[in-house]
């Protein structure tokens, strides 16, 4: 299924042009991006997918290429900016993914850090800048109650050994 970002939730099953991106992606498995552009595909529409509830629907995704997909699918809010998400209302979804694949789940990064034999300023680092772009915030302005609401930035802090103030 060719459903890429935007596409409604509520889409059958039709005869499509991909998008430049999605030809690109397709490109090497397809023949060229000039075998790509000439070609319509079928789409199986998120509406066609989830239109049974009983549906089991398969996802298997392999490679860091797919990381950002994947987390988005997964962690995102149903939304049309994220076509994955339209599987949330199945209970019998399931996602098969290699561990490039989940690099950037929550979890699995919650897993790695925790796997960390010592957790060093860097990481620490990485951790907190994150959760102040993802907060809009300055990293001084960080509380203690943002760090205490992202598992990732508790376990940074606590495995670092320091108060917030002075890491960030």
């Amino acid at each position: 299924a060719f459903n890429c970002q935007g596409c409604d939730h509520h889409s059958t099953t039709r005869l499509d042009q991909l998008n430049y991106m999605s030809q690109a992606a397709a490109a090497g498995d397809l023949g060229g991006i000039e075998a790509v552009r000439a070609r319509k595909v079928i789409t199986v529409g998120l509406g066609t997918i989830t239109y049974n509830p009983e549906c089991v629907a398969l996802v298997c995704a392999a490679g860091e290429a797919k990381a950002k997909v994947v987390r988005e699918a997964i962690e995102e809010s149903p939304h049309v900016k994220y076509p994955g998400t339209a599987l949330h209302k199945l209970p019998r979804a399931v996602f098969f993914v290699t561990e490039g694949a989940a690099k950037l789940l929550s979890e699995r990064q919650l897993v790695a850090l925790e796997g960390l034999k010592e957790v060093d300023d860097t990481v620490v680092e990485h951790v907190l800048v994150d959760l102040s772009v993802r907060l809009r915030k300055r990293l001084i302005e960080l509380t203690p109650d943002d760090v205490a609401a992202s598992p990732l930035a508790a376990c940074a802090v606590r495995r670092a050994g320091r108060p917030l103030e002075q890491l960030a």
